[in-house]
């Protein structure tokens, strides 16, 4: 087939990802924004609040490795469809939800909805674009996080403050009813393997989701400050237990959730700790320079959303090109060089000072989005490319699974680097501007520290690639 007739099909399945994943990661975020709105409306306490979030990323990272088996045993297409129609019907159920009760409840099903979405596209990625164009369907993805990552709390502020928390929720309807529309008039029916099971190993998935589900729920409650922290870190390790627990069983069932030979081999283990350590610093930055620029800088919310929108927009121009140089010269350079400009804008941030005026953060910021577009599309791209082809499904998945840990990790990492560099909290809004910038400045390091490990790790894999990519 020629360049020229596969183009409609690769447009339309990256721009199919490309909105899943903008819609997933929003609905991650969207929601913290006007929390304290719907717990006034709702008679939610500031702790039971903060179930409104983690009921929604609890199913996604315990479920996302399951569900990516089951997207290459079922018509992926019919997955991708069911999951959208769960999470339009669940979205639905959240605007319309009458009490607290019933609107986490809505908020799991939309996660459970979310997670088919999310465990199709990488299936997706590899079954329906060819290895030419692979890099650039995991950057459609990698794209899609980057984007929600900035504009989730954008929109939220928005839609609330003109219209109420509701509309937060009714704006997916459009968006899966175009999703649902093109997914059925423009993807092709991929037939299932035959002869297998739908799920592999059944207590090897129960493990690890109820392991991803503790550490998920006692990470977002160290952050948010929902639960003790000796409890926080009672989950965290006994959801490690069972992750372990999971990868052990994995090794000796017949049908395991995760191939031990591709954990164990170097190359894909490398790349899979760089990418986690690059999301880490990504979302801790991410999680730290809103309030600078509110704190220090004096930019009103909104201000700071639109600021941070341009250097979403800029991750969204570099992906398309990021894609093509994977696709056609490989994942490491790129995936190098994006740790060295993370590497610049840690740095920069580290030694802000506001004297500096607002170029040098407008500087720090673009450089920063250009990192973001430049990694999120080789990293996940070099998981797949660094695995054996007949895992590749497989290291897509755990790419995705990755991303969400990362960012869960990042967040709780950072939140108490800062609190033990500067104030001895991580109430970033109670606290005195110097006792701010202590612990702004130790978290940039940090990102610094960890984007060095991460570039050694990148470096460290040689050049060619087990699995190319073109």
């Amino acid at each position: 087939m020629t360049e020229k007739g596969q183009h409609p099909a690769m447009w339309a399945v990256m721009t199919l990802i490309l909105l899943a994943t903008i819609m997933d990661g929003i609905d991650s975020s969207i929601v913290n924004v006007i929390l304290p709105t719907i717990s006034e409306d709702l008679g939610m306490s500031v702790s039971s609040s903060a179930m409104v979030s983690v009921a929604y990323l609890v199913p996604i990272a315990g479920l996302c490795l399951a569900f990516s088996k089951l997207a290459e045993r079922v018509n992926v297409r019919r997955m991708f469809l069911i999951g959208t129609t769960v999470f339009l019907i669940a979205s639905v159920g959240c605007a319309l939800s009458p009490d607290a009760v019933t609107l986490v409840v809505m908020r799991f099903v939309q996660g459970i909805g979310a997670t088919f979405m999310v465990a199709s596209t990488p299936i997706m990625v590899v079954r329906l674009l060819d290895e030419d164009h692979r890099a650039r369907g995991m950057g459609c993805i990698a794209a899609g996080s980057g984007i929600s990552v900035i504009a989730g709390p954008t929109v939220g502020g928005i839609l609330g403050d003109i219209f109420s928390w509701h509309a937060v929720f009714l704006i997916n309807i459009p968006i899966c009813l175009v999703i649902i529309a093109a997914t059925a008039a423009l993807l092709p029916a991929m037939e299932p393997e035959r002869g297998r099971r739908l799920l592999p190993d059944i207590p090897s998935v129960l493990l690890m989701s109820f392991g991803m589900g503790l550490v998920m729920v006692g990470l977002y409650g160290f952050t948010e400050g929902i639960i003790p922290d000796a409890g926080s870190v009672a989950l965290c390790i006994l959801g490690a237990v069972l992750i372990l627990c999971s990868f052990l069983r994995s090794g000796r069932a017949e049908d395991p959730l995760v191939h031990i030979e591709l954990l164990r081999d170097r190359r894909f283990s490398i790349v899979t700790i760089v990418f986690l350590l690059s999301t880490m610093a990504g979302a801790g930055v991410m999680y730290v320079l809103p309030y600078y620029m509110q704190i220090v800088e004096g930019f009103t919310a909104a201000g700071t959303g639109l600021i941070l929108a341009g250097a979403s927009a800029v991750t969204v121009l570099v992906t398309v090109p990021t894609g093509r140089w994977c696709d056609r010269k490989g994942c490491r350079t790129p995936a190098s060089v994006s740790l060295v400009l993370r590497i610049v804008f840690s740095a920069m941030l580290a030694m802000i000072d506001p004297v500096l005026g607002v170029a040098y953060l407008g500087i720090a910021i673009l450089i920063m989005g250009v990192s973001f577009g430049i990694s999120g599309t080789s990293q996940s791209a070099r998981m797949v490319e660094e695995s054996p082809e007949e895992y590749a499904g497989e290291a897509g998945s755990m790419a995705m699974t990755v991303n969400y840990v990362g960012y869960a990790l990042g967040l709780a990492a950072f939140a108490i680097v800062f609190s033990l560099m500067g104030p001895g909290s991580s109430d970033m809004t109670s606290m005195s501007q110097d006792s701010f910038m202590e612990g702004f400045g130790g978290s940039c390091w940090f990102s610094l520290v960890l984007s060095v490990a991460a570039l050694v790790g990148s470096v460290a894999v040689g050049w060619k690639a087990r699995t190319k990519l073109n």
